[in-house]
């Protein structure tokens, strides 16, 4: 049987909240993404004879944003981070962990905290 490791309530609530902000953060960008792309989707024709300085912008941003979907992860790990910098009890464990960890189980986030 696995040993159980005791993890601070402090320390817990912490590592939730990280992980919920985190999560939070890849829904909303994800969503906005698609948002954007569904819209640039449906008016791409209506722009084409009227304003072609507005596809050629559409179509730029349509590549960067549909290859953000790719790092998404890792952009959701940068927003948290600026956004719980600033929180003492979240800036140790946000030191500690990388993207690959955020999904993890919170007892190994402990353990990587030392």
């Amino acid at each position: 049987m696995p040993e159980q490791t005791h993890i601070p309530e402090q320390t817990l609530a912490a590592i939730e909240k990280v992980k919920s902000t985190h999560a939070n953060m890849v829904v909303t960008f994800g969503v906005g993404i698609g948002v954007i792309l569904g819209i640039y989707f449906f008016t791409f024709p209506q722009f084409l004879d009227r304003a072609p300085g507005v596809v050629t912008f559409q179509a730029i941003s349509a590549v960067f944003l549909f290859a953000s979907f790719f790092f998404l992860k890792r952009i959701a790990f940068l927003m948290t981070r600026l956004r719980l910098v600033g929180k003492p009890d979240c800036k140790s464990i946000l030191q500690a962990i990388s993207v690959a960890d955020v999904d993890k189980d919170p007892a190994f986030i402990f353990t990587k905290l030392g």
